[in-house]
Formats: C-alpha cells, structure tokens, sequence
C-alpha cells in the first residue's frame, strides 16, 4: 500500500488563522493530506465537522503479520548506555507509534503539537485512513487551544519508513532514501528517537512485535510499550537491549493527560527524568512508579480491577443487577458512567483476558477472581454476547441506547473509551 503524509500548511495553522474557522470546527483544508506520489481525496475538498468515531482496528493473531516481508535486514548492536537525544535529533527523527487504531492516533496526535514529526505505522489500510482523518480535524485545534504549532505526521504499513527518519524539509518529509537500497543502512538514514506501541493488549503480539521491530532501531531509541495491564518486565526477556525499554500507559489522550510510566525493571535511570521532562513539554502528566518497583495494572488500573471484579462478583452472586451497580456508582462518585457500562463499552472478551492475565500473575486474586470470571466467559463471551461491539452484552443493546439518551439529557459530553480494560 502507498504511504500516507500528512504536511501541515503554515498560513492556514497560524492561531490568527484557525480563529476564523466557524464555531469550533476546523477546516481539512489546514493539511495537504497526500498518499506518496498521488492526493487523497480527503484533503482535496473543505469538509467541516467532528472527527468520526470509528471502529476500533483490528489486529492480526500473529503478530509476524505486523511486519513487510521486505523488512531491512537484522543489524546487531552491543549497547552498554543510554544517551538522550538532542534536541535537533528530535527534530529530525520522529516519534514511531506502532498501531493506527483507538490509542495510538490519539498518542501520535500529542506528541505532533509541537512541530516535531510523527510516523504511524499500522498494516490496515481502514486504520491509517481512519487515523489520518481524525488526526487531520484534530491537531490544529489541539495546537490552537494550546499555544503550539503542528508538525508533520507520516502515516505508512511500510517498514523501512515507519523505522526511517524522513529527510525534512520544513514542514515536509521525504522518505526517498528509505528505499535506497544501494547504500549501506548506517549511511541510509537515522530511524525514530522514540517508538511507542500501542497494540492490542495481548502479550504475545507485543513481544513479537517489538523484538522483531528492535533490530531496526538506533542503538539509543525508546521502546515505549502502552499496555493497560501488561508490565514490560515480562517483555524485557525478549529483547536484546531490555535497558531502553519502559511502560508509558496513556489512557484517552487528549482528553486525559496523565501517563503512567514504570521501569522494565532493567530501564537505564536516565530515561526517567529525560522522558517525563519531554511529557511534560508536551502537556502530558507523567505519573512514575518508584524505580525498582513492578505492579501489575500500575496504579489507576489495580484500582480499577478491584472495581471490576467486585463488580463481577455482585452480579455472579445475584446481588444487584447492572443498572443498580451503575446507578450506585454514578450517584455515590457523581460519575458519568458505571463499570458495567464501560466494561461493554470495552468489551467483554478484554476484560476476561486481562482479568485472567491478573489471575496468573497473582495467584492470590484466584479466590475472589476465579468465580466471577468463569461466571463471565460461560454467561457472556461464550456466548458472543461481548458489550458494545456484537450489540448486547451485561446492558443489551436497548438499555444501552436508552442510557446514552439518559447522559445527553444529562448533559455529560461524549467520550470514547480505550480499548483496554
């Protein structure tokens, strides 16, 4: 498949510029959103309104599918240290998120807001689509109410360029020399600073992924794993160089700004205080684990599983019923939503897998979480019965409609839910 840029238009992202655009939509016209070597229609027209919600993407079970059978060969380095980058290597070499979907779109449009450059790389098509429109109607806006500029965004399911940096010039990047196989691959080119990888929450694809894509990066490049629940500890194994390899959990961006950052438990400590100061630059709030300290879920989502599985228990045992558990919790917290509704909205099967990844990494949660999980999968995922995503699941399609009416007349806003539990 072709690759996909997006160039930001300097004039038309100027904040004088933008604060003539009709109430608070913005125009596709601020980018020239380009496949290599022909224009997409998308940026061709003026189209005004939100950014779509769109299905979440959906990955291969094998995780070898990430990868072009054209991939660069393996390279093996002996790293000893980590240096930071400067700050002219990060204006050259982008930020690589690997996976187009949900999370990922949303993570690529933060760290673009401040005219540094971003590569997304995913092998659907409907993904990098789908991630280039929402990324096209969001991040001058997102730059606007943040006093910040834009940078350019480079979307492709190819690997050479998603590990390449893109020769820049200004707002433009030209990845001509990813393809240029007669010279060596030290000369080619310089690869990403920084990868962040946002893929489903299964730990087998994330090793796969990352080990294969490890040995295509400089020596110095973050490997940031985003996972709701999985500790990069049980991925460090599977690398060559574990010491650049970290947790960042980020939840809604941008609409949630903390992230949550903890050690591999083999991380160099000087990508602690260099990352969270790069965070914060961005207007994220890094939330770090104390070094030398590994919790399953990090913080919030321990929290956050205790809820879910209690909740679990209650409707297991015949205690309450979902809207009674959500009505509690919405009066008691002044909450939006409760945890039945959002486990739908996460889906039934994710909150099974991680509850039973929490399970054989504590074995001690076996006795409160054994029961309600097996109550689970028999009453609802066997049955295809999943939330949101296949129409009924604990709240059947119905309830559900009705309860969003319930939040508008409310009026709570609209959010979207990440696609972790």
């Amino acid at each position: 498949m072709a690759a996909l840029s997006v160039v930001t238009r300097p004039f038309l992202c100027r904040p004088s510029n933008l604060q003539k655009s009709s109430n608070r939509f913005l125009s596709l016209r601020a980018y020239d959103v380009q496949f290599t070597g022909q224009r997409l229609s998308i940026g061709t027209f003026q189209k005004r309104g939100r950014a779509t919600r769109s299905s979440p993407v959906q990955f291969p079970r094998h995780a070898t599918q990430l990868f072009t059978s054209q991939a660069p060969e393996r390279v093996a380095r002996s790293i000893t240290q980590w240096h930071p980058p400067t700050d002219q290597d990060m204006w050259e070499q982008p930020v690589l998120i690997m996976g187009a979907g949900h999370i990922g779109r949303r993570v690529a449009l933060v760290w673009a807001s401040a005219l540094r450059p971003v590569t997304v790389y995913d092998i659907s098509k409907n993904a990098l689509r789908s991630s280039t429109e929402y990324i096209t109607d969001n991040l001058a806006k997102y730059c606007l109410e943040h006093g910040t500029h834009p940078g350019p965004v480079h979307f492709t399911s190819d690997l050479r360029e998603a590990t390449t940096a893109g020769k820049r010039h200004g707002l433009k990047l030209d990845f001509s020399a990813a393809h240029d196989t007669e010279q060596p691959r030290s000369t080619r080119k310089k690869g990403p600073w920084m990868v962040i990888e946002c893929l489903p929450e299964n730990i087998s694809l994330k090793i796969a992924a990352l080990a294969e894509i490890e040995r295509l990066l400089p020596e110095n490049c973050i490997i940031a794993s985003n996972s709701s629940s999985l500790m990069t500890s049980e991925m460090a194994p599977h690398l060559q160089h574990p010491g650049r390899l970290i947790n960042t959990h980020y939840y809604i961006p941008p609409r949630n700004v903390m992230v949550e950052v903890m050690s591999s438990s083999q991380t160099y400590e000087g990508i602690f205080p260099f990352l969270t100061r790069e965070m914060k630059n961005m207007g994220l709030t890094p939330m770090v684990v104390p070094p030398g300290v590994q919790s399953q879920g990090f913080i919030f989502n321990r929290i956050w599983a205790a809820c879910k599985r209690e909740t679990l228990a209650v409707l297991q045992e015949g205690v309450g019923q979902p809207a009674e558990i959500d009505a509690l919790f919405r009066d008691f917290f002044h909450a939006e939503k409760g945890p039945c509704e959002r486990m739908d909205e996460v889906g039934l099967d994710v909150v099974a897998n991680v509850e039973e990844h929490y399970i054989e990494q504590r074995p001690e949660l076996a006795r409160s979480g054994e029961k309600p999980l097996e109550w689970l999968k028999k009453t609802y995922v066997g049955r295809g019965d999943l939330g949101e995503k296949s129409g009924d699941g604990l709240y059947t399609w119905e309830e559900r409609e009705a309860l969003k009416a319930k939040h508008k007349r409310e009026k709570f806003p609209e959010v979207e839910e990440a696609l972790g539990a």
